[in-house]
C-alpha cells in the first residue's frame, strides 16, 4: 500500500499572511499491515479529506473517493497518524489534508 499526499490547504487564512505552512504528517500508521486484514484482497485506492485542528488532532475525515471495502481500512489508519497543524506567520491554525492511499496486494 502505497500513500500519495495530493494537497494541503489552510481552512483560515489571513489576507496579509506573510508566511504559510501546512498541515503535516509527523507520524504514519506504526502498523498498516493490520490494516489489510478483513478487506477483499483487491488494488484500488481511497482519497481522504481530513480536518486538523490548531493543536494538530485530527477532526474529521471524509471519503472523497473509494474503493468499497478498502474505505474502512484507510479511515481507521489515518487514526494512528501524527499531525502537526497548519501554520500562519507562525500561529497554529486550523487546516484541511487530502491522502491518496493506494492499495497493492501481491499477486495484484
Amino acid at each position: 500500500m502505497t500513500r500519495t499526499l495530493l494537497t494541503l490547504t489552510l481552512a483560515t487564512s489571513s489576507l496579509f499572511a506573510t508566511e504559510t505552512k501546512p498541515a503535516q504528517i509527523l507520524a504514519d500508521s506504526p502498523h498498516p499491515q493490520r490494516y489489510r486484514y478483513g478487506v477483499a484482497r483487491v488494488p484500488g485506492s481511497v482519497v481522504l479529506q481530513l480536518d486538523i485542528d490548531a493543536n494538530g488532532k485530527l477532526l474529521n475525515v471524509k471519503v472523497l473517493k473509494g474503493s468499497g471495502a478498502l474505505v474502512p481500512s484507510a479511515v481507521r489508519m489515518v487514526h494512528d497518524y501524527k499531525f502537526a497543524a497548519a501554520q500562519v506567520d507562525g500561529k497554529a491554525v486550523p487546516g484541511k489534508l487530502e491522502l491518496d492511499f493506494n492499495f497493492r496486494f501481491a499477486g495484484n
